[in-house]
C-alpha cells in the first residue's frame, strides 16, 4: 500500500471548504494519495496569522484579512480566487428590526475583527449613513460562531 502524503487544509469557518469537505469524505484525495484534513480556524486574522507562521501551508481566506496580514508584512500568498459568481453577504437582524437605524448603538456578533464579515458590515452600515465605529458595537464570534 502507497503511504499517504498529509496535508491540512485552513478554513476560516466550519462552513467554509465545502467542496473540499465533501472530496475528503468521499475519498478523492485519499484516492490520489494525500491524507487531507481540514483544520478550522475561526477569523480572518487569525487563519493569516496561521498562515503566516507556516503552522497552515495552504487553504482558503477572505480578501480582505489576507491582503491586509500581506500589507503588515505577512508571509503567504495569494495564488487564486474561489468565488465564481458576486459575493452575497446577509446582516441577520430580529424581525422587529425594520430599518439600519434601529440598530445605533446595537451589539452586532461578528466572526472576528478583521474578518470578511466586519469589512463587508462596516460597508453595509456606512452605506445606510450609519457611523461602525460610533454607532455599533462589533462583538467578536470565533469559536462560538457556529
Amino acid at each position: 500500500m502507497t503511504k499517504l502524503r498529509k496535508l491540512v487544509y485552513g478554513t476560516p469557518t466550519d462552513k467554509s471548504g465545502i467542496a473540499v469537505r465533501m472530496g475528503v469524505e468521499q475519498g478523492f484525495f485519499r484516492d490520489v494519495g494525500v491524507d487531507l484534513e481540514v483544520r478550522t480556524i475561526f477569523g480572518g486574522p487569525p487563519l493569516a496569522a496561521a498562515y503566516d507562521t507556516g503552522a497552515l501551508v495552504f487553504g482558503q481566506i477572505g480578501s480582505p484579512p489576507a491582503i491586509n496580514a500581506i500589507a503588515r508584512g505577512a508571509k503567504f500568498r495569494i495564488v487564486g480566487g474561489g468565488l465564481r459568481r458576486k459575493l452575497h453577504n446577509y446582516l441577520a437582524v430580529r424581525p422587529n428590526i425594520e430599518d439600519f437605524e434601529v440598530l445605533k448603538g446595537a451589539r452586532i456578533g461578528i466572526l472576528s475583527l478583521g474578518s470578511c464579515a466586519e469589512w463587508f458590515l462596516r460597508a453595509m452600515l456606512h452605506h445606510r449613513g450609519l457611523d461602525p465605529d460610533r454607532d455599533i458595537e462589533f462583538v467578536e464570534l470565533k469559536d462560538n460562531y457556529p
